[in-house]
């Protein structure tokens, strides 16, 4: 089985239920709208894998996720990236794209990232995840 795209299943995750948003894009910010949500991956430590006797043979990929949240305005670019933390910093054992992860927690603390020309705000927050394959 090959190593899960962590980045497209966090993206996807948020684009569902009980979130439900809109405008989630992976590696960066599109020109238009300027509300909306950039997931992407960056190096984390490599998989955990267990050997010996066990059956099946089973792989821990462990990843770090940054996820952006732009608007027009700070109070509610905070306020959308604090829905996102709420509804992602400690989820367990959650199937995304048949998937299994195992934790999704934080990393960092949400916080302010930029002021763009246009005026709009970024925000972010990084976050660890382990999903198991095997």
């Amino acid at each position: 089985m090959a190593a899960p795209k962590m980045a497209v299943d966090i993206a996807d995750y948020l684009l569902g239920a009980p979130l439900s948003l809109t405008s989630v894009f992976i590696d960066g910010f599109t020109q238009s709208p300027v509300a909306q949500y950039s997931v992407q991956e960056y190096s984390g430590p490599p998989p955990v894998r267990v050997h010996g006797g066990t059956s099946p043979n089973i792989a821990l990929d462990e990843g770090m996720i940054q996820i952006a949240v732009r608007n027009a305005t700070k109070q509610t670019a905070r306020t959308n990236m604090m829905a996102v933390v709420d509804q992602l910093d400690g989820l367990k054992d959650t199937t995304i794209n048949s998937v299994v992860y195992t934790y999704i927690q934080s990393a960092s603390r949400p916080r302010f990232h930029s002021t763009n020309e246009d005026g709009s705000v970024e925000f972010i927050w990084e976050i660890r995840v382990q999903s198991r394959r095997g």
